[in-house]
């Protein structure tokens, strides 16, 4: 049992979580990730609706933005289906090495889609979910 401490890239705050081992699971860090970003996006819209701009400026608006959006959810669906293939894959494995890889596989494919999560507060915009099944339909 430990702790970690993960800072707000938004804000700056910090927050300071138990985990069950020295560096968090995948499962930890999905949770840990969540819970800063909830966070975050109260923090903006607070923000915002005590300043009257955007905590974030320059994001969630305007063509390119769209065109950004499409790009991430794209990518966020080929990675979720090559997490698949790959987690489908490794039930192949003896049991003893199949755990090992399909966490290893889980770190892989959390990884990459942490870089293609959209934009605060456009979270729900339609395009960044058609795009994702997009994604999954191209491979």
């Amino acid at each position: 049992m430990g702790n970690v401490i993960q800072e707000s890239d938004l804000t700056g705050r910090r927050f300071s979580f138990k985990i069950a081992g020295d560096e968090p699971t995948v499962d930890e860090q999905q949770r840990i990730d969540a819970i800063i970003r909830q966070n975050d996006t109260e923090f903006a819209k607070e923000y915002e609706s005590e300043f009257g701009v955007s905590a974030t400026p320059g994001e969630g608006s305007g063509i390119l933005n769209t065109l950004g959006e499409f790009g991430k959810g794209t990518g966020r669906g080929a990675v979720n289906l090559l997490e698949s293939a790959g987690l489908g894959a490794a039930a192949l494995l003896p049991e003893e090495q199949e755990l090992p890889v399909r966490e290893f596989i889980r770190s892989l494919g959390y990884g990459a889609r942490s870089g293609l999560q959209p934009d605060l507060g456009v979270e729900d915009m339609m395009i960044g979910e058609e795009a994702g099944k997009f994604g999954e339909a191209l491979g």
